[in-house]
């Protein structure tokens, strides 16, 4: 082994810059705006992502309890789900990319 492979790269802190080319899932998330008036106000964990919708688990009563959000129209705030702080609020129209395809 020589010492260039020796290095570890370090995690890159999520901020609102760099959001969306990171993992969702895990991150905390409420709904600040929607085209369903329903959805404002939501809030959970990021459980599931595909190309149009999150996927987030609300707790509350039922801890299993999950609500898919379209990505279309919606103001998302994201924070750590440690608590330690708010990372920033996107529109859903600027992550409608597969996850995978959203770091390229």
């Amino acid at each position: 082994m020589n010492a260039k492979n020796d290095r570890v790269p370090l995690p890159v802190a999520i901020t609102a810059d760099n959001i969306t080319a990171h993992e969702l899932i895990g991150l905390s998330v409420t709904v600040t705006d929607a085209p369903n008036p329903s959805m404002v106000g939501l809030s959970g964990r990021v459980v599931d992502e595909t190309m149009s919708m999150i996927t987030v688990a609300t707790g509350g009563e039922r801890p299993d309890r999950r609500k898919h959000i379209p990505k279309d129209g919606a103001r998302l705030l994201f924070s750590h789900a440690d608590g330690s702080g708010t990372i920033g609020t996107i529109c859903g129209s600027g992550i409608m990319k597969r996850p995978f395809e959203r770091g390229r």
